[in-house]
């Protein structure tokens, strides 16, 4: 299985909600959506280091579980922080490890 959940409060700039170019912005991220898959890839990861790019004052979370991951994460919720134009790996402490913590 392979589920994320996340959100966002998109931005032009930390000092800037919209200094003007934010619309161009969204435009781009709306045509990133558009090329979005529902599947597991790496398109969800990668489409939220692009926002980061496109909009750096956008801030929110990441949060994605792949059961199948093979790096060692399969029974961890992967968490990306989204601050200042960057996306950064942070560990989960809220749900993690899924089994027992919300799983049987």
């Amino acid at each position: 299985m392979y589920e994320y959940h996340g959100w966002l409060s998109l931005r032009e700039s930390p000092s800037e909600i919209d200094g003007g170019k934010l619309g161009q912005s969204i435009v781009r991220i709306e045509q990133l959506i558009a090329e979005f898959s529902n599947h597991k890839s790496d398109c969800t990861l990668k489409l939220f280091k692009q926002i980061a790019t496109e909009a750096p004052g956008t801030y929110g979370v990441l949060f994605i579980w792949d059961d199948e991951d093979l790096s060692g994460l399969s029974n961890a919720f992967q968490v990306w922080k989204l601050a200042r134009g960057n996306a950064v790996q942070v560990a989960d402490t809220l749900l993690s490890p899924c089994v027992p913590t919300i799983e049987d």
